[in-house]
């Protein structure tokens, strides 16, 4: 389990609606390991890699080709 503890400036109703994107989705499944019954086990210094939008957070990856 982790969790997450955002910026004041930072709506949670956004960052939870693009944690559930398909954007971050997609890329949660290209870097997570695929564990058992279709579950993906994410280590935390891989987390810390997921792209943010620039309006939720003050560090940015750049997003996958084609998700923009």
């Amino acid at each position: 389990m982790y969790y997450i503890i955002p910026k004041d400036h930072v709506e949670l109703d956004e960052l939870r609606a693009y944690l559930n994107s398909e954007q971050a989705q997609v890329w949660i499944e290209a870097h997570a390991q695929k564990a058992h019954n279709d579950y993906y086990r994410m280590q935390s210094k891989v987390l810390k890699q997921l792209p943010v939008p620039k309006d939720l957070g003050q560090s940015h990856q750049a997003t996958l080709p084609g998700l923009d």
